[in-house]
């Protein structure tokens, strides 16, 4: 699949405190923490559920710009200019179980890397979040908002009903404050009590 899966918002986009203030919290305390966290979300969720997360590579390709930009970003989300774009979608699951908790579809900027980060992003078997930090310097995860949304081919392909609703958020990726990344996620239900 070289193409995201689309929300169709229905509130959003926030920051995660003035979106719950807004439009309330989901009831649990598990995916409110994932939602507003700005560390590693795999490190949130092998702490909470005491198993390891892995990443599954779905897609990798060069970026190829399509309307859905329009739909996750925001003009001052924009990667450095004239860079080097690889687009990746991935799940997210419990090691153990094979459950998915997270679909993530991110925009790297890889020039100006170093070429053991690149060869890692273009391995994709690690979570970005780590992959930076262990590869590149200090990570700041920013520009965090939430929404939520329908997202009809998720749930045709993973068997919801079409008029599922998802928690997604989307947010930048700066490495030694530059941003190297855009990141947007969708939360799975079944995962998260």
């Amino acid at each position: 699949m070289s193409q995201p899966f689309l929300p169709q918002l229905l509130r959003g986009w926030l920051p995660p405190e003035r979106y719950f203030r807004q439009f309330g919290a989901p009831v649990s305390l598990r995916l409110r923490g994932a939602l507003s966290c700005t560390e590693s979300l795999t490190r949130y969720m092998e702490e909470q559920t005491g198993q390891g997360v892995q990443v599954r590579l779905e897609s990798q390709t060069p970026l190829v710009n399509g309307p859905w930009d329009a739909i996750l970003w925001d003009h001052q989300q924009r990667l450095p200019p004239d860079s080097v774009i690889l687009a990746r979608s991935a799940w997210l699951h419990l090691a153990e179980r094979e459950w998915l908790y997270a679909y993530a579809h991110s925009q790297v900027a890889v020039d100006h890397l170093s070429a053991a980060a690149r060869a890692a992003i273009e391995r994709g078997e690690e979570p970005l979040g780590s992959l930076f930090l262990e590869r590149e310097g200090p990570v700041e995860r920013t520009d965090l908002e939430l929404a939520e949304a329908h997202v009809p081919e998720l749930a045709r392909h993973l068997g919801h009903a079409s008029d599922r609703l998802y928690w997604c958020r989307r947010s930048l990726f700066r490495v030694n404050r530059v941003i190297r990344a855009r990141i947007f996620e969708i939360f799975l239900p079944d995962l998260w009590p």
